[in-house]
């Protein structure tokens, strides 16, 4: 007989025959082991609980089924009583959670909890108008360095504000550090936390913008009178034209929000930046520039250039950095910013001591760039020893106006403030050769226990009686809205329910009062070539790419060309609009995305350019790839570049329809914004120099013979591009572009001496030029010509005839 089965092998058995005979059964429901275990037994007989147990805290169990409580009777539980076989366990029910942050469960921070926040919102005076004062201005005579080198004191090192009450009253001192020590013991993160809860002002954050930095910028820049994006001279000039290039310097600054700003309000195609930055963590960050292109902005790092460090400590990288800065603009920048700072955790009431040294240093970089009325802003800490305030005092001593100003984007608990200096003095050379001086002292006694203590005299700083009382003034004000924001912050952090329901309205008011868009800042969209040739060209991109120059001669040059006055030309480097030529349209996508469609290419395709350059997303330019030589015979350098001879689009805006010749300016400005020397990896861009059509034998009064590299021995025809430029191209032609659109023409009046606008088609003459002689850049190509260099470009201007047909033309 066999063995009997159990419930569980039968239905495994049947449902497997089942379907092996092919049968649909429903899934049969399989009882666990444990169930199986218990089969056709009665449960046990749970433990009754006491009925005068169950009523005397039926309060207690009123929550708890029947079923609950069984099982917790049958595991033991007694009402009043403790789990475990000697009822050790807990009686009383285990409190909700009051952790904050990453505490461990039940710490609290002595020092902290126990001390009461004397704080409530009535406090508070939250005004979006800010207040600006300036320092009076100074009158007194200029410092000399002799006289200044006699004010350096040195004395004992000390890494303690106590006793610091010679610009603010020893109480607000002591209030000061206090309220900051509280929060000594307290986590970081819930520091963080309640810091950003009790601001007003938080949720301004950084907007569109890279970081808060460049929120602060536009915040100040705003309240300043747009004194950074559109400066002015003390007379109220402006001191850069509309139109013109704003150069500006950002240091110590790095990710760079301070320069996202400025290049965004200022625009792309009129602002060119330098930074100076330590390198690495707190290097620039350019390619997280979503509000504006950042291919304007050209990092350095002082010695060695891009291969520098970038410590503005060391006297050879500000040396460095300074000729670099006046090498490429001529006379300095127009605007200076300072954002310098570090992690001081935990050290934070000696921020100031600490920073001595980069005040000192980001003080002296600014005075070495500066041009002659440019202005300076710096972030600063605490201002309570005569060394920082001694600096500001000379600061005040070199500028025509000096304020310092929290703005509303500065987190009100913490000590930072600005300095902002308008207008450099033409007579403060000796303050910034002191600045050098200190700076060098400094670095020897960065080791030792002595420190310089004062840059001017105490007594000196105290008998200037308006100096001295806006420092005191200053302190109080920002000290007194300190220490309440710090007692705000505390109670935040010790009452987690606290709103500051303000943040929001707040933000959108002042993004409005700043003329910032309220919106959330993303990444520029990447759009494939076609569609932003589309969008930027539309139904005129097939006449651009069919717009072939046409190739002049002597015996066409009669018949094609009915003015000399009408053309201005450039030289090439090619000698005709075949396939092989290197003048074409070159679109920028952004950074090194750039591609280019040469004139007469067989194919409509745009190939990636093949020399390495950076341009900015929505730019079209006219342009030649040239190979220029520097140096002579086997020691000349071939040099490929990118020459701009006419603009479509310049970092987003549209010249097509503006007249040549300010198109010409701007594609000028465009070249040297866009021109990176410091980086020896990116091609050279340069506009082509222009010439006037009737003055052509300027061009050839540049050319001349010279051996280059990889063409012999023999003497090749160079043109010398300028004497700036020490850098010389083979010539092969002559770009012809008519300045004016038909039925227009420009032509002089001899017996005036004066050029006049000539209508071909009425026969009539004006001397301001009419709005529809404007010829955009479309119609210039298609009506444009080379004329071809013979010989390599040294041509005989008989056989060839250009030159005495120009002469002709002009009598």
């Amino acid at each position: 007989m066999s063995k009997p089965r159990t419930l569980s092998e039968s239905s495994e058995e049947d449902n497997k025959d089942s379907h092996s005979m092919g049968a649909t059964l429903w899934p049969v429901k399989r009882r666990g082991p444990s169930m199986a275990k218990h089969v056709g037994k009665s449960p046990k007989k749970r433990p009754r609980i006491d009925g005068n147990e169950e009523s005397s805290n039926h309060e207690t169990l009123s929550g708890y089924s029947k079923q609950s409580l069984g099982m917790m009777a049958k595991m033991g539980f007694k009402v009043g009583k403790g789990l475990g076989k000697e009822e050790q366990g807990r009686v009383d029910i285990i409190e909700s959670s009051k952790q904050k942050g990453r505490r461990g469960l039940g710490l609290t921070v002595r020092g902290f909890e126990g001390t009461k926040a004397d704080w409530n919102f009535s406090d508070e005076e939250i005004t979006i108008e800010e207040e600006v004062t300036w320092m009076p201005t100074c009158i007194l005579a200029p410092l000399s360095l002799s006289e200044l080198r006699s004010w350096v004191e040195e004395g004992t090192k000390s890494l303690s504000l106590d006793g610091e009450t010679a610009f603010c009253s020893p109480e607000l001192l002591q209030e000061i550090l206090s309220s900051k020590s509280i929060f000594d013991s307290l986590e970081s993160a819930e520091m963080v936390r309640a810091r950003s809860k009790a601001n007003p002002f938080e949720a301004v954050g950084g907007g569109i913008f890279l970081n808060r930095a460049a929120m602060k910028m536009a915040n100040m820049d705003a309240v300043f009178d747009h004194m950074f994006s559109n400066p002015k001279t003390p007379d109220g000039q402006p001191l850069v034209g509309k139109h013109n290039i704003l150069y500006f310097a950002d240091v110590c600054a790095g990710p760079g929000g301070f320069s996202e700003y400025l290049i965004w309000k200022r625009g792309p195609l009129y602002a060119k930046g330098y930074g100076f930055t330590l390198r690495g963590s707190c290097d620039f960050k350019l390619e997280n520039f979503y509000a504006v292109s950042p291919e304007g902005f050209e990092p350095h790092y002082g010695k060695n250039g891009i291969d520098g460090t970038g410590d503005i400590f060391d006297e050879s990288n500000l040396k460095t950095f300074r000729d670099f800065v006046m090498e490429q603009t001529g006379c300095g920048v127009h605007i200076v910013m300072a954002d310098g700072g570090f992690s001081v955790e935990g050290q934070e009431n000696i921020q100031e001591i600490l920073s001595k040294r980069l005040y000192l240093c980001q003080f002296l970089c600014a005075m070495m760039i500066l041009v002659p009325g440019g202005s300076f802003v710096c972030k600063l800490f605490d201002i309570f020893t005569p060394f920082s305030v001694g600096l500001i005092y000379l600061l005040y001593r070199s500028f025509h106006s000096v304020s310092i100003h929290k703005p509303n984007t500065s987190r009100p608990a913490n000590s930072e403030r600005y300095v902002i200096c308008r207008n450099m003095r033409a007579d403060s050379a000796d303050v910034r050769d002191y600045l050098f001086e200190l700076n060098c002292r400094l670095g020897e006694l960065s080791k030792a226990d002595t420190d310089i203590i004062e840059v001017v005299p105490l007594q000196f700083l105290q008998e200037d009686e308006g100096f001295f009382d806006y420092i005191c003034n200053s302190n109080k004000k920002v000290g007194e809205r300190q220490v309440l924001y710090l007692r705000k912050t505390q109670k935040f952090a010790q009452d987690d329910s606290l709103e500051e329901f303000r943040q929001l309205d707040l933000k959108s008011q002042c993004l409005k009062a700043w003329g910032v868009p309220e919106e959330i800042r993303k990444a520029p969209p990447k759009l494939p070539l076609d569609d932003v040739l589309v969008k930027l060209l539309g139904s005129d991109l097939k006449e651009y790419l069919e717009a072939v120059p046409k190739v002049l001669s002597a015996a066409s040059i009669s018949h094609d060309i009915h003015s000399v006055y009408n053309y201005r030309c450039v030289v090439l480097s090619s000698s005709s609009s075949n396939g092989d030529s290197q003048l074409g349209l070159i679109v920028g996508l952004g950074r090194s995305l750039v591609f280019m469609h040469c004139f007469g290419s067989r194919s409509q395709r745009w190939e990636k350019l093949s020399i390495k350059c950076q341009l900015p997303r929505e730019t079209v330019i006219v342009a030649e790839i040239v190979t220029e030589f520097h140096g002579v015979a086997s020691g000349s350098k071939r040099v490929q570049t990118i020459h701009i001879i006419d603009g479509i689009f310049l970092a987003g805006e549209n010249i097509a329809n503006r007249p040549l010749m300010e198109r010409y300016c701007l594609c000028e400005q465009f070249a040297k914004i866009m021109n990176k020397p410091s980086n020896p990896t990116l091609a050279i861009i340069r506009a082509k120099e222009m010439f006037r059509l009737e003055s052509v034998e300027q061009v050839f009064e540049r050319l001349k013979r010279q051996k280059l590299k990889s063409y012999g021995e023999r003497l090749v025809p160079v043109f010398s591009l300028s004497q700036t430029y020490p850098h010389v191209m083979v010539p092969r032609g002559l770009f012809l572009i008519p300045l004016v659109a038909h039925p227009w023409m420009m032509a002089l009046s001899r017996s005036m001496n004066r050029k006049y606008y000539y209508n071909v088609m009425t026969r009539e003459s004006v001397h301001e030029a009419p709005n529809d002689s404007i010829n955009p850049v479309k119609s210039s190509l298609q009506d444009s010509w080379i004329w071809p260099l013979t010989n390599e470009g040294l041509c005989d201007p008989e056989c060839d005839g250009l030159l005495d047909f120009v002469s002709r033309m002009r009598r």
